[in-house]
């Protein structure tokens, strides 16, 4: 699905961005994006990963699918209850008229 495909994709580019920033990545990524330090601290690696563009790109679209997936299941819920409603709609014209 959309939603895995892209957790796979967050999952991987997260491994590629804190090699980046500890600066365990190959030369010729820093050769296409410069970086010049070496985050050892987890604190600060947390910090460069929460504002990593890249990452943040595929969160967005990660709660973007979870959204989607929760409005679909709540469209799904509402038709599912629709024939219980129209039941006890029938239910009620017959005992209000006198036929219940």
């Amino acid at each position: 699905t959309l939603r895995k495909q892209t957790e796979n994709a967050y999952s991987k580019i997260l491994l590629e961005r804190r090699q980046y920033y500890q600066g365990k990545a190959t030369a010729a990524v820093y050769a296409e994006e410069p970086f010049p330090f070496k985050v050892r601290d987890k604190d600060d690696l947390k910090l460069y990963l929460d504002v990593d563009e890249k990452l943040k790109k595929l969160s967005l679209k990660r709660e973007y699918y979870d959204m989607m997936l929760r409005y679909t299941e709540e469209i799904l819920k509402q038709i599912s209850n629709r024939t219980y409603q129209i039941k006890n709609a029938i239910e009620w014209r017959r005992f209000t008229s006198g036929y219940g």
